[in-house]
């Protein structure tokens, strides 16, 4: 696709000083379960230069390039307060909240972070990830929002919140500027995989890449519509829709802090909230009990305009289903942490299964398991670069190496096909790809065909290796719906297993087995953890 030329700005300045839809009156965040906490788009900006200042006074060495790590659940002020280290030029850098303490101080070591801000609910995991990341407890700050600040009693004297250490003084900080080869270069954020293949990668986010992701999606939403926003804040998807381009585009978002199903539903029905962004197991949740519980409740979510689906593909079956009780258009959007908004994505392409066109400026090619190119319609590798590409993860030469090309092409290990009118179609991870003798199956056949039965609500295939019949074997598991129990548990086996053998060829058979389930291992983001799934000896605590 041909270039678009951007402007060589700061993220600051493309938010607020060179931005027309910003109007510092409006409102920015609101909590999705109390409207009297929020923020202005004003408040925003001045949390930001305050926390700048601040971060300044405090650490009187602290330079460009040093690391403020976020850890802790999602806040209003922690929205605003993630832009305050790179308008000084520090790197911010969010960590898992889920995660425990050893997995914390791994990703604080990592990037070498020097200031811990967290909350009083993950106080004691902050702690000791500090301790084992020698980072001085002197350099934890807790954010203050709300009451829960005060039910901390013996430990609190030893800690300042964020509001006293950063915001209380009159200092602004000034806004740092860079040359066009230092904007497509040093770092602003640091924001870590989701870890479904490994080990998490803290992979580099330069203002140049970030401020041309916002400009890609110049149609994103008009400022009269809102958002609700449920996903936990170290999500690149937080990054990218949370703290950038609903603000760039002047959204108001309602932030709900803490996700079940049912807060999700009341969300989207007291916050009228036009717009949702998810993930493919809550839409098909939504799908699966709508009677069950959607009306049977009597939520009312008519303000719903458009659902934004990320972090997994979901089946075009779904997307119809779900805007056939709803009423609302579903867009498949397809992204990385490396490589952001580089397609683009329309509800009647998700209707047909596609994942879009390549976005302005970017090139891909596809290439089979020998590294040669393939042509149309021939599954391949995707290969890609553009102007939203990082420069590569952080301090880890030897995956880079591994990462990118020659000619600066990023591997991203998702199996595609693309057409003659060069529309892309999503097949699988290729890590996933479960290899049945001479047979190569991709995961999500199986899945949706299971996904057609009424009472799953997720899924996911794997393979598993037979010392018997020395090679892989095609397994499934299944997550059921509340209307369960009003089915003998035996009957929706083998209804599965016949609808599997209706629809499948023979190497896809479940040979390796059909299992009921609960619930499913997910990462934070609700990704299925199929590693997980792999080990037989761990399958109990999920099944019926």
């Amino acid at each position: 696709m041909p270039k678009r030329i951007f402007p060589d700005i700061t993220l600051y300045q493309l938010l607020f000083e060179q931005n027309k839809k910003f109007i510092p009156s409006n409102a920015c965040y609101i909590d999705a379960e109390d409207h009297t906490q929020q923020l202005t788009f004003a408040e925003v900006q001045d949390i930001i230069l305050k926390f700048g200042a601040g971060i300044k006074l405090q650490f009187e060495d602290f330079k460009q390039g040093d690391v403020v790590a976020f850890y802790a659940g999602n806040c209003l002020t922690y929205a605003a307060a993630i832009h305050g280290p790179v308008v000084i030029g520090g790197v911010s850098t969010t960590i898992d909240a889920s995660s425990d303490a050893v997995s914390a101080s791994i990703a604080l070591k990592t990037v070498n972070a020097k200031i811990l801000i967290t909350d009083s609910s993950h106080l004691n995991k902050a702690r000791k990830a500090a301790k084992l990341a020698n980072l001085s407890e002197q350099n934890i700050f807790l954010f203050d929002e709300g009451n829960e600040i005060h039910q901390l009693k013996d430990d609190l004297s030893e800690y300042q919140t964020f509001t006293n250490a950063f915001l209380k003084h009159n200092d602004f900080a000034t806004p740092v500027t860079y040359s066009s080869n230092k904007l497509a270069t040093v770092p602003c954020f640091y924001c870590f995989t989701s870890g479904t293949t490994g080990k998490k990668k803290a992979v580099t986010i330069t203002h140049k890449s970030l401020t041309s992701a916002l400009q890609l999606k110049d149609d994103w939403l008009p400022p009269t519509l809102s958002m609700l926003l449920h996903t936990d804040f170290h999500h690149v998807s937080s990054l990218l829709i949370t703290f950038h381009m609903n603000v760039y585009h002047g959204c108001t978002s309602y932030i709900l802090k803490e996700y079940t199903f049912e807060k999700l539903l009341r969300g989207i029905q007291t916050c009228k909230a036009n717009v949702i962004s998810t993930q493919p197991w809550i839409v098909a949740a939504m799908v699966k009990e709508f009677e069950n519980i959607v009306e049977k409740k009597g939520y009312d979510l008519s303000s719903l305009m458009l659902v934004v689906c990320g972090g997994a593909f979901i089946d075009k079956t779904a997307c119809m289903s779900f805007y056939q009780k709803y009423k609302a258009p579903l867009v498949n959007a397809y992204g990385m942490t490396e490589i952001l908004n580089f397609l683009e994505s329309s509800f009647p392409g998700t209707l047909k299964g596609e994942m879009g066109c390549l976005s302005t400026g970017f090139s891909c090619k596809l290439l089979d398991q020998n590294g040669k190119e393939v042509g149309y319609n021939t599954a391949g590798e995707l290969c890609v670069k553009g102007p939203t590409l990082t420069p590569g993860y952080y301090d880890n030469d030897e995956l880079n190496a591994a990462s990118f090309d020659k000619d600066g092409f990023f591997h991203t290990g998702d199996l595609f096909k693309v057409n003659e009118d060069g529309v892309l179609f999503f097949i699988d991870r290729l890590k996933d790809i479960i290899k049945h003798k001479v047979h190569h199956i991709a995961p999500q056949d199986i899945e949706s065909v299971l996904m057609q039965y009424p009472l799953v609500t997720d899924c996911a295939a794997v393979g598993v290796y037979s010392d018997e019949e020395t090679c892989w074997l095609p397994r499934a598991f299944v997550l059921l719906s509340s209307a369960t129990e009003k089915k003998d548990l035996d009957t929706i086996k083998q209804e599965l297993l016949n609808l599997v053998k209706e629809k499948l060829p023979p190497q896809s058979q479940l040979y390796g087995g059909l299992y009921l389930c609960r619930d499913l291992p997910r990462t934070s983001t609700g990704k299925i953890e199929r590693r997980t799934l792999r080990l037989s000896d761990r399958m109990d605590q999920w099944l019926f």
